[in-house]
């Protein structure tokens, strides 16, 4: 018997002592989910936590959102791609349907997240130092490239 051959045969052997006598070998292979996660109760923004503001400097920064939806069962489940965002008043930031946030003038608003079963999260966004970029540092932006 090849080494190769009796490494699998041990593998089988020890997931047949793991399930027991009658249980078939295929329950091994049988992945199990976290199952129904209930009501969705809530859904948080991480990048605004407690109510903070997310403030961007420069027109070179991006923000990506993270929403997290809370379940009655006490399951969080990624809800990024699954929310609606806007921001009001419009014209200081876009903000697209995967929740990545680009500047586009020096301003304040607030955004607005709005998750299924009537759910939402909203806080401002302060955009700085769009119209006067900060200056090049050489030492800490182009030196790294070398």
């Amino acid at each position: 018997m090849t080494r190769r051959a009796s490494t699998q045969f041990l593998l089988v052997l020890a997931a047949a002592a793991c399930l027991g006598p009658g249980q078939p070998l295929a329950a091994a292979n049988a992945v199990k989910g976290l199952g129904d996660p209930g009501d969705l109760k809530s859904i948080n923004v991480e990048q605004a936590a407690a109510g903070s503001s997310i403030v961007l400097r420069g027109g070179d920064a991006r923000q990506q959102l993270c929403v997290t939806g809370v379940y009655s069962t006490g399951q969080l489940r990624d809800l990024t791609r699954a929310v609606r965002y806007s921001a009001d008043p419009p014209g200081i930031v876009d903000v697209d349907n995967t929740g990545f946030i680009v500047p586009l003038r020096d301003g304040e608003t607030h955004v607005r997240v709005t998750g299924p079963a009537h759910t939402a999260a909203e806080f401002p966004v302060r955009v700085e130092r769009f119209a006067n970029p900060l200056p090049i540092n050489f030492k800490n932006q182009i030196v790294p490239i070398f």
